[in-house]
């Protein structure tokens, strides 16, 4: 005998991948047995579709997290690309940076 599983009718649309309309529809026409609690539909659902779109969920969700960590580590090679560039311009400002008369000093020509 099969499991079943009651649920919301959005999380029923959810899970068959079909409107809310459609559910609702399925329901009056018998397709979808429903029962009525609190004044909300709870849509009797067969076990094996729940684990059908939890196994769709965990799929989609480790692509995602998969995509993430790729973009991660591109920001991450990115920005040690930025840093050794930072650290190249401090060096070529040391490098410039010679000491010398002040501009108040040269144009006074003082204290050198």
């Amino acid at each position: 005998m099969a499991d079943y599983d009651y649920v919301s009718i959005n999380e029923a649309a959810a899970i068959l991948n079909v409107s809310i309309d459609t559910v609702r529809r399925h329901i009056r026409q018998g397709k979808l047995k429903a029962n009525k609690v609190k004044g909300q539909y709870r849509v009797e659902l067969p076990g094996e579709a729940m684990q059908n779109t939890q196994t769709a969920y965990v799929t989609e969700q480790n692509a995602y997290v998969n995509a993430l960590l790729e973009r991660i580590k591109s920001l991450e090679a990115e920005l040690e690309a930025r840093r050794i560039e930072v650290q190249q311009l401090h060096s070529l400002l040391h490098q410039r940076a010679l000491p010398g008369p002040s501009w108040w000093q040269r144009l006074f020509r003082r204290g050198t």
